[in-house]
């Protein structure tokens, strides 16, 4: 079986990458890579470099303009992607689409695999983000997809409860967790050289993403709650993804860290050195997916600010607060008031890669699984 995967940004690329290496060994499978999405663009980071530094072959590029985050931009980009996606999975004829997560570019890309006759493997369906439209977006690419692998037991029971054939749901947990102990990480001496900031002292990781559902970015509240909150201590701030509103938020986020010593700020750190700020920070302030998924992993507790991230299941490490700058703070001396500590990673599942892969060679005769039925749940 021929498997593509779609990758559109830096994060869900550092999940699918273990995913994609066992495919790549399956003598019975052929690996196939089409990357688009933020890949391309220079404002974050060119990361298609990434993927070509870790020994994979682009079979097919679907980039899409970033410049603009208006809605008439990223509906522009929106329909980029339908096409370029459409036309990349008719030259590579898969047998099946492997997508993760909830963004725009994740649906524009079901969409093209839906017209091409393609099965979908859609893995992180059923989580609950109320404070973004991922929420919408997440739940359109589950009723799209074929196979669906899910990270905890209650997201696997909303795929169910959306109509989903209980044989085709798998609980597979976070496939990027089960490889963290192993990894080659950098130390802080070697993190710091490769930053080009030194990292002595307290050191701090930012992420912050717009909220798509809320006409207002309190950023300034964010940035005055983290200087309240950690004084001169080394800060590490990745920038923003490409939802709408974040040219004006990685603006500020810019002036913010010209202004501010012992601060660096970067389009993209990519995985091993994102891991490896994990490791030594003392906790992660934002908004990002990655404070609830993969913080806890490293003992690092999560400063989870305003409505984003609501509904996901969370870590006791995760302290959720408003976009007010004293409870940011409060949040902050929380953290250095508690130590590091084992905790239980509620997304953490032994072997998630293997139970991924099984889930994709579960995949049926195409005749038989394009023809979805609604499963009713009985009540």
């Amino acid at each position: 079986m021929k498997i593509c995967f779609y990758t559109a940004t830096r994060a869900e690329y550092g999940i699918l990458k273990p995913i994609m290496r066992m495919v790549q060994a399956r003598p019975n499978l052929t690996l196939q890579i089409i990357a688009g999405g933020t890949h391309y663009a220079p404002a974050f980071g060119e990361t298609y470099r990434t993927i070509e530094a870790d020994g994979f072959r682009i079979d097919a590029a679907a980039p899409m303009d970033t410049g603009d985050d208006t809605p008439t931009g990223i509906l522009r980009a929106i329909g980029q992607t339908v096409t370029r996606v459409g036309s990349a999975i008719q030259k590579l004829g898969p047998d099946a689409l492997v997508l993760l997560g909830d963004r725009y570019e994740l649906v524009a890309a079901a969409q093209a695999a839906t017209i091409c006759r393609v099965p979908i493997v859609h893995l992180f369906g059923g989580e609950s983000t109320r404070g973004a439209f991922d929420e919408q977006f997440r739940h359109a690419i589950t009723k799209m997809a074929h196979i669906h692998c899910a990270p905890t037991d209650e997201a696997a029971a909303r795929i169910r409860q959306m109509g989903e054939n209980p044989r085709d749901v798998f609980v597979t947990g976070h496939p990027a967790l089960e490889g963290i102990a192993g990894m080659d990480l950098m130390d802080r001496t070697t993190l710091g050289s490769s930053l080009g900031m030194a990292l002595d002292g307290p050191v701090y990781a930012f992420c912050y993403h717009p909220e798509t559902l809320s006409d207002t970015q309190d950023i300034d509240c964010v940035l005055e709650g983290v200087t309240k909150g950690i004084g001169d201590a080394s800060l590490v701030m990745t920038q923003a993804n490409a939802d709408p509103g974040h040219a004006a938020i990685n603006a500020r986020l810019q002036a913010f860290a010209a202004s501010r010593p012992r601060t660096g700020i970067y389009p993209s750190l990519g995985q091993q050195r994102y891991y490896s700020l994990l490791k030594i920070a003392n906790a992660l302030i934002g908004n990002s997916s990655s404070g609830i998924h993969e913080a806890p992993s490293f003992g690092l507790y999560t400063v989870n600010i305003g409505g984003r991230q609501d509904g996901r299941t969370r870590a006791t490490s995760v302290i959720d607060v408003p976009a007010n700058a004293d409870a940011i703070a409060a949040a902050l001396a929380k953290c250095k008031e508690r130590p590091r500590e084992a905790i239980i990673n509620p997304y953490a599942k032994d072997n998630a890669c293997a139970l991924v892969l099984a889930a994709i060679e579960s995949l049926r005769d195409k005749a038989d699984i394009l023809r979805k039925t609604f499963h009713s749940v009985k009540a």
